[in-house]
């Protein structure tokens, strides 16, 4: 036998339910073998097993009555709650109703089947039939148990899957002794006792809900025919039988009342369970799709499902990533504050691991980076350069960057080999400057050359070489072609080549101080032509040593270098350049010193009479007419012609006769002059100055 009310097992001759304490059919037959058949004993037999149903119910919620009401007053039949086996009873989730909050009369209970089956003998012949057991009414759908595909992130669902089991009141109502107490009562009143020859309308059932509760009711007192009752007419109260009433009245609205409840009740826990379970599904598929590295659809998933579970975290994570994924074009739009931003975000949340330290590492090389382009940007270079420079991880990436200052370093030092070099190894993407010390081809052998020995560099060849796009760079290559052309020039300049120079500074218009040293140029130019000119003509007429002076004097210009070579002469043999008026020897001896001598006469009117040329330790002859001369000696190393003898560097005297500047030659007497032969000789020297005394 199974209990009508919690499907329990129990023993086939059990007269109520050892777990929830339910009369069974059991029960009903025996008291009907104890009362009699008339009306007034029914309704204590219904009384007392009102009575013995309502005490089976717990403290935490109520239990359905079973009270049999008599056909007449508006039973439901036993037919009818077989007519309806889908409304199984279901037991109320813990935390329900008290009964006194919403207790149902015995009456109204016996119009609802479904939570109150009615006791009689079809229901004892039938255990069969009786409710489904609460296990098998909670069962629920497959789709609330299945568990979710793909739950990388695992969820205890147990909680809200398995609801927790009603409360039953622990052993048997029929061995308590309230209810014994009870039961007893109402046999004594079945027999006649306390409340015997009591009027009708007096007369109560009890029904006991709890330890606490106890709610009585009363019967209209039973005072027309049976006949009239049933077919609602008044009886000497005038009142409609109560059966019939309350049914009217009451019955309809609380069986509605409470199917709503338990509608609600039911609808609300499979609405959260769905709901939940439709989470779980959502919420995997986000951990999937993160796992997937599909970030986007997994912040749209975890972003829906709002606090649920850690999706609030998960959705910052997967944000986060989407955000690590810009970065690079973050950089190419030189944002660096927000993937500075990105980074330390990333740093703060792995902490202290080794994604946490590389970001942190990361962000501290883009600061760099933001620092060194600032400086750009200011045009402090040397300071970007340092920037540059000082980059770990980034430094290969940003090696163009260091490249490009050191070229606008080397521009304000006006070290155009540098910015070529800096430019070539942008060029070749050889930013460590490796081809300087390894040149692996003419033109790295040309820069290297001329980065480590200064070796002059070809302008129109590193125009050659330098070919880029880049406005920036190819302003920076004509810069560095027009700083080689502007040096040429200046050294030019420098040489005296200054119609070199002229050509040179022209083209180059404004660049520095080109316009300048055009100017500059120019007017040495035109000096040095004129002085060209002037020691053209020296030396047309025979002055050459001053016409070696101003060649000197424009040294580089034209071809005023070989011009002064030129100008100086053979020197004469010894004896050459004798010239004489007369017969009279007059025989001069040189002494012996490294210089040559040039001795020259002249008459008392002042005119070159006479003169010889003489080597060291040599000595010559000029004859001479009688009269009175003046001497002269010249002595030298460069031999500039008659006129400019030995130049300024010779040394020239004329010779004293005692005190008097003449010298006697008489006929037939013979002269002999040695030259610097004794200090204490009788011929002495005044200085003369220079050759052009000397005319």
């Amino acid at each position: 036998m199974f209990c009508m009310q919690c499907g329990k097992q129990m023993p086939d001759h059990s007269l109520f339910c050892p777990v929830c304490g339910t009369p069974t059919p059991n029960a009903a037959r025996k008291m009907e073998k104890r009362t009699d058949s008339g009306p007034e004993k029914r309704q204590d037999q219904a009384a007392i097993e009102k009575e013995a149903v309502v005490s089976g119910a717990s403290a935490d919620r109520p239990a359905p009555e079973a009270s049999p009401v008599k056909p007449e007053q508006g039973a439901i039949k036993p037919e009818q709650d077989s007519a309806k086996p889908e409304q199984k009873p279901v037991e109320p989730e813990q935390g329900s109703a008290k009964p006194e909050q919403g207790a149902i009369e015995p009456e109204q209970n016996a119009a609802e089947p479904e939570q109150s089956p009615v006791v009689s003998e079809q229901n004892a012949a039938e255990p069969e039939q009786s409710p489904v057991r609460p296990e098998q009414s909670q069962a629920r759908p497959e789709q609330d148990s299945a568990e979710p595909d793909s739950f990388s992130r695992t969820i205890d669902l147990t909680a809200l899957e398995k609801s927790p089991a009603p409360k039953r009141m622990q052993g048997s109502l029929a061995q308590s002794p309230e209810y014994m107490q009870k039961l007893a009562e109402a046999e004594e009143r079945m027999k006649g006792g306390p409340e015997k020859g009591k009027p009708e309308s007096e007369k109560v059932i009890s029904r006991v809900f709890d330890a606490d509760t106890t709610v009585t009711e009363r019967i209209d007192p039973i005072d027309s025919d049976p006949k009239d009752r049933l077919a609602g007419k008044p009886g000497k109260s005038g009142s409609v039988p109560s059966s019939d009433r309350k049914e009217k009245s009451g019955r309809g609205k609380f069986l509605v009342i409470g199917g709503i409840a338990l509608i609600a009740i039911l609808v609300f826990v499979l609405v959260n369970v769905f709901n939940h379970n439709a989470k779980v599904k959502k919420y995997n598929e986000a951990v999937a799709q993160l796992e997937s590295k599909n970030y986007e659809e997994a912040l749209t998933l975890f972003s829906d499902l709002g606090s649920f579970e850690d999706s609030e975290y998960m959705a910052s994570f997967a944000q986060m990533e989407i955000d690590y994924l810009t970065l690079d074009d973050l950089v190419a739009k030189g944002d660096y504050s927000r993937v500075i931003e990105i980074l330390n975000s990333r740093s703060e949340f792995y902490s202290d691991s080794d994604t946490g330290k590389q970001a942190a590492a990361l962000a501290g090389e883009y600061e760099k980076v933001s620092q060194a382009y600032a400086a750009m940007k200011e045009g402090n270079y040397s300071q970007a350069e340092k920037d540059f420079d000082s980059l770990d991880t980034l430094k290969t990436n940003y090696g163009k960057d260091k490249c490009l200052c050191s070229a606008y370093v080397a521009e304000s030092e006006h070290n155009w080999v540098n910015i070529i070099t800096n430019l070539y190894a942008i060029q070749k993407d050889d930013t460590s400057l490796g081809f300087l010390d390894n040149p692996q081809s003419d033109e790295e052998t040309m820069i290297s050359e001329a980065y480590n020995s200064g070796k002059e560099l070809d302008p129109d060849k590193v125009a050659e070489i330098l070919q880029s796009e880049d406005t920036e760079i190819t302003a920076l290559k004509d810069t560095s072609v027009n700083g080689l052309r502007y040096d040429h020039a200046k050294k030019l300049l420098a040489d005296g080549k200054y119609e070199d120079a002229m050509n040179a500074f022209e083209p180059l218009g404004d660049f520095l101080d080109s316009a300048s040293c055009y100017e500059e140029a120019k007017a040495s130019y035109e000096a040095c032509e004129a002085t060209y000119q002037a020691g053209k003509k020296y030396y047309d007429n025979g002055e050459y040593y001053k016409a070696r002076k101003e060649f000197l004097s424009i040294s580089g210009y034209k071809k005023a270098d070989e011009k002064a070579e030129s100008c100086i002469q053979s020197m004469p043999e010894n004896g050459a350049l004798k010239t004489g008026n007369g017969g009279i020897a007059f025989t001069i001896t040189a002494p012996d010193i490294d210089y040559k001598v040039f001795v020259k006469l002249y008459d008392s009117d002042g005119n070159a009479v006479g003169q010889v040329f003489l080597h060291p330790n040599n000595s010559s002859t000029v004859n001479m007419a009688a009269g009175t001369y003046t001497i002269k000696v010249a002595y030298g190393s460069e031999w500039y012609g008659e006129k400019d003898l030995f130049g300024d560097e010779g040394i020239y005297y004329q010779l004293l006769n005692g005190s008097s500047n003449d010298f006697n030659m008489e006929n037939g007497y013979t002269y002999t002059l040695d030259l610097l032969k004794s200090a204490d000789g009788n011929v002495g020297s005044k200085s003369l100055g220079g050759a052009e005394n000397m005319q």
